[in-house]
């Protein structure tokens, strides 16, 4: 069922930005190139972040953007690395870190609740890292990015509505090994 969303989701992305991609492509630009310049673009919509709303907003749309990018030019280019992988997801969760590290300094949150979502985003991630990424991954990310202009506004309720994204994360994680570990029993005694 997950599976079939997501592919849904690039397939969709495919339809929508294959063409862009294949421009690119033309212009050598690669997925690691693409997850570089999605980095850069996600630290630009960090700085405006609090200061200039609108900015902040056009800077996390071609975030966004340039992020589906790097996963269309490697499968368009059937060039998948496992160092891309990894290198799209750090420089992804750097964006988010790099969110909440600055809202600790904008936002008046408790201590409390700031620190449980950093830490149950870490643990999310953990464990997404330790199963190495085979165990489902909740992008808190694109909540954050969204919810975040509000934040000065609505502290509190931004951050709730990270835990609950980040815990809901956990107990899915949780969810999925135990039916994989389920799953692999059951074929064993067949």
């Amino acid at each position: 069922m997950i599976s079939e969303r997501l592919d849904f989701f690039r397939k969709t992305g495919t339809e929508l930005f294959g063409p862009l991609a294949r421009l690119l492509i033309r212009f050598r630009i690669t997925a690691n190139i693409m997850t570089t310049i999605s980095f850069f673009v996600g630290l630009i919509a960090v700085y405006f972040l609090f200061n200039r709303n609108g900015l902040y907003a056009i800077f996390v749309i071609i975030y966004f953007i340039c992020d589906i990018l790097d996963g269309e030019i490697a499968r368009i280019t059937k060039n998948t690395t496992k160092f891309g992988m990894w290198f799209d997801h750090l420089m992804d969760r750097s964006i988010m870190l790099l969110l909440l590290i600055k809202s600790y300094f904008y936002l008046d949150v408790p201590y409390l609740l700031y620190w449980s979502v950093l830490i149950f985003f870490l643990i999310q991630h953990l464990i997404h890292i330790l199963s190495n990424r085979k165990l489902i991954l909740i992008y808190s990310r694109a909540a954050a990015l969204i919810i975040f202009p509000f934040a000065p506004k609505y502290p509190i309720e931004a951050f709730v509505v990270l835990l609950t994204i980040n815990s809901f994360g956990i107990v899915l994680q949780m969810v999925n090994l135990i039916s994989n570990k389920y799953n692999k029993k059951k074929k064993k005694r067949k």
